[in-house]
């Protein structure tokens, strides 16, 4: 009976650090998404000259869950909300969806801030500025994600067995 105990416990503090791990990998994975969609929005909005509520309904195919809150904003704009406020409005009913940080959250709503304010020129120039911000923290996060993921999977496992050890 004991030993079922204390496979609970390892086995628990073990899954609890392979869920933190995959939150990492799930945020890097969010990161690269957003900076993709972000090349789509600026070909969109600056090479084909497409309205925003239709470049964002297009963005759609990003996948889960970047697709589902563009689609939320293009249907927001197409009811006749202004940008800014529908922006804002879907980053609070979609955030618990994603797996970012207060630091992404800042660039996500950046995008929702320059959103079809200028012409396409100046609209290209910021959301290129925003795809090069975004970049540079997906390379960082890169270079250490898999090292955090590593180490919480270890850590959760071998966490479990100190406890079991010192409860013994």
């Amino acid at each position: 009976m004991a030993l079922i105990k204390y496979a609970v416990i390892i086995f628990g503090l073990g899954w609890l650090g392979l869920w933190r791990a995959s939150v990492i990998r799930k945020r890097l994975r969010q990161l690269e998404l957003f900076g993709h969609a972000l090349s789509l929005l600026d070909t969109e909005i600056f090479w084909g000259m497409t309205p925003l509520p239709v470049a964002f309904r297009r963005l759609q195919r990003v996948g889960f869950p970047w697709g589902n809150f563009f689609l939320a904003v293009a249907e927001g704009l197409e009811g006749g909300g202004q940008i800014e406020s529908t922006w804002r409005e879907v980053v609070e009913q979609q955030r618990r969806l994603f797996y970012l940080t207060e630091e992404d959250w800042l660039l996500v709503n950046r995008l929702g801030e320059c959103a079809g304010r200028t012409d396409r020129h100046e609209q290209h120039k910021q959301v290129m500025l925003i795809r090069n911000q975004v970049q540079t923290l997906e390379e960082s996060q890169r270079q250490t994600a898999e090292r955090q993921a590593r180490m919480w999977s270890y850590f959760g496992f071998l966490g479990g067995i100190a406890v079991v050890i010192a409860v013994l």
